[in-house]
Order: structure tokens, then sequence, then C-alpha cells
């Protein structure tokens, strides 16, 4: 819903800022760090689930195209908004890893299985692959039909 292509409010640097102010506040009250680091890893659980459910859906289209339910341009365009979460969470966790005190309780709250999880579910398979890597010059205005 707050990606692309359905939304710009996520682009250019405003995730890096969230990621700054979420790093203030976890150096500044330290009560919160736990709870922040839960809800990132959470949220990038959450993608990866999105993910996987996606490359389902992509490996029914190629396998039997007539009986799948989802179109294929919307498959584009989840696959780009997968893209664009990952791109977000990247500049997220930039920020917030930066800080040598917050990699043990982001590892401990399930975030490093998570971002492994995410990354297996980046890369699409079969014809979409070339879409995708065409895409990649600009992430920020990628989208997976070039028009």
């Amino acid at each position: 819903k707050y990606a692309m292509p359905n939304s710009r409010c996520l682009l250019n640097e405003m995730t890096a800022i969230v990621g700054t102010g979420l790093d203030e506040i976890m150096r500044h009250v330290f009560m919160l760090k736990p709870l922040v680091l839960d809800a990132i890893a959470d949220a990038m659980n959450k993608i990866s689930v999105f993910g996987t459910q996606l490359a389902s859906d992509e490996a029914k289209q190629e396998t039997n195209f007539e009986a799948n339910n989802v179109p294929a341009t919307e498959l584009e365009n989840l696959r780009t908004c997968l893209m664009q979460y990952a791109l977000n969470f990247g500049q997220l966790l930039e920020q917030i890893l930066h800080n040598d005190d917050h990699c043990p309780p982001f590892v401990a709250a399930g975030g490093l299985n998570a971002l492994l999880e995410l990354h297996e579910n980046l890369m699409p398979s079969g014809y979409h692959f070339l879409s995708h890597a065409s895409c990649l010059s600009c992430p920020a205005v990628s989208t997976l039909t070039h028009s």
C-alpha cells in the first residue's frame, strides 16, 4: 500500500530519516530498544511471507498459465512492491545497525533470520528475472513493466 507503484510517500530518503529517528529513540530510551527491534523483525517477517506467496503465485503462472487466478500485471505490481519494501528496509536498517550496540539485540529479536528469509524471496524466477534485472538501474522508480 505504501510502496511503488501504489504510493510515492517513501521515496528518496524518507525511510532513512525514520531509521535515524528510531536509532535516536533506542539510544536515549533504552527500554524501547527491544520493542523497536521486535517490531522491525516482525514487519520483515510479514514481508517475507508476502514474498513467499508471491513466488508461489509466480511459479503457478509459469507452469499453468490459464489456471492462474492472479493476472500477470498484478504479479508485476506485487513484485515491484516487494522490491520497494526491501529497499525501504535496507535504508531503515542501515541507519539502525550502524550503531554496534543495536546489532546483538537485533539478532536476538530474530532480525537476522527475518532478513535472510526476505533475501530468499527477492530474486524472481523464470522470465520475471530479466524484467527485474533491467529495473534495478533506478530502484526508486522501478516497475516491472516499462511504461
